[in-house]
């Protein structure tokens, strides 16, 4: 925080809840009491984001800051938050609240002479959104930026073209303005109580792509084996059904409907009462050539399957495919419907945090083809994200049915892991 005042580029990269952001906030709000610009930015992947990482920040953002000296209204159509008191010497201060994830965010402030510039989770800016807003700087009275980021892939967008670049022609003696880079670990926030602390690193399968960005904060690749330890060691993920629970809050059927050379795929999960998921039965059915009424009798069979040998109702069936296919099955019985489809990189992470918690279980001889797969699941190492290989080399057909049976209460098992 202290370097920051000799240097224009601020970028705190590193793990989750290590008061990265929180640092930069104080460091714009001190800025924005001393600029004699009036508009200024701020920006996250959305403007709501930026509204609430930057805005509120759980307490500490700058509306809690300039508490009694800001409003929250429009600026040229903009979010802003106008601040006016004895700690801007009674000027006018303007905080245009910004999305800079898509490929023309940068509309919403074209035109405009931007002073200081605060943006959260800066790796997830369109690189034309980041350009922008440092042209927007170039006449600023104090020429400054902070940044935030998680780590990424080595070769992410955001360190090869800015970030990595910036500390090369640093170590040159050529960068003008100074950089002030920091890296952070969870272990930094002097904050998080010992217990908080260990009840976040054990969501965490040690050694995980994951562990390494969000706990230790550092760049790294995703490559090799998903999820190492159920590879390794599956036998404690397995229960025998005698061993489920009396009672579920939900079960849901996810169908990955195949084609063009990928299987049909059916998987049944349902969540304890203690968070807990359990799968209950997953298997797959190549789909070369397979005709209409040949995919509602496997559909239809496993679902009455599930219902006679569990003793169970379906709650939901979550189906990735065209509306035609999904309301030519509802004509018939039970109500399918287009699953939510959480993004690649999200998915993995849910059931690696599940099963690092212990909390993701297997029915013994229900599953044989999800096992295959998630023993065998690997990094896609062409992808900056951490998503797995899905190039018809092997299948992940009962992999994706299983991420789709969860995929209608995907926001609630997020709240629970946090809560847990």
């Amino acid at each position: 925080m202290k370097k920051s005042r000799q240097c224009s580029m601020n970028i705190a990269e590193g793990s989750i809840r290590s008061g990265k952001t929180t640092d930069n906030i104080f460091c714009f709000a001190y800025d924005l009491k001393h600029s004699k610009d009036k508009l200024h930015l701020a920006t996250a992947s959305t403007q709501p984001t930026a509204k609430l990482i930057i805005g509120d920040c759980d307490g500490y953002g700058l509306e809690h800051i300039f508490r009694g000296q800001c409003k929250w209204g429009k600026y040229k159509g903009n979010e802003c938050l106008k601040i006016n008191g004895p700690d801007t010497g009674y000027t006018d201060k303007i905080v245009l609240f910004c999305g800079g994830a898509k490929a023309d965010s940068y509309k919403k402030f074209r035109g405009m002479s931007i002073g200081l510039w605060i943006a959260t989770e800066i790796n997830l800016h369109h690189a034309e959104t980041i350009r922008e807003a440092q042209r927007r700087q170039i006449n600023a009275d104090i020429r400054r930026f902070y940044w935030d980021l998680n780590p990424e892939a080595p070769t992410a967008q955001i360190y090869k073209e800015f970030i990595d670049i910036y500390e090369k022609k640093e170590s040159e003696g050529k960068l003008k303005g100074g950089l002030n880079l920091t890296r952070f670990n969870i272990f930094d926030n002097i904050n998080l109580s010992k217990e908080n602390l260990e009840a976040e690193i054990s969501k965490y399968e040690i050694g995980s792509v994951y562990y390494k960005r969000d706990i230790l904060g550092q760049r790294c690749a995703a490559e090799g084996i998903v999820f190492r330890d159920f590879a390794e060691h599956t036998e404690k993920y397995i229960i025998l059904k005698s061993d489920l629970p009396k009672r579920f809050l939900w079960v849901d059927v996810g169908f990955d409907v195949g084609g063009n050379g990928s299987a049909y795929a059916m998987c049944c999960s349902a969540q304890g009462t203690d968070g807990t998921i359990y799968v209950l039965r997953a298997e797959k059915k190549q789909a070369r050539d397979l005709p209409m009424e040949k995919v509602e009798e496997y559909a239809f069979s496993f679902i009455d399957g599930i219902q006679q040998d569990y003793g169970i109702v379906i709650d939901n069936v979550n189906c990735d495919h065209s509306d035609v296919i999904i309301n030519t099955l509802n004509e018939k019985r039970y109500i399918f419907a287009k699953t939510y489809k959480p993004a690649l990189e999200d998915r993995p992470f849910l059931f690696s945090v599940l099963m690092a918690k212990g909390k993701f279980k297997i029915v013994s001889s229900e599953c044989d083809d999800l096992i295959d797969e998630l023993k065998n699941l690997i990094y896609d190492s062409k992808e900056e994200k951490a998503i797995p290989l899905d190039d018809g080399t092997m299948q992940i057909d009962a992999y994706d049915a299983l991420t789709y049976s969860c995929a209608g209460n995907w926001h609630y098992i997020l709240d629970d892991i946090d809560k847990g």
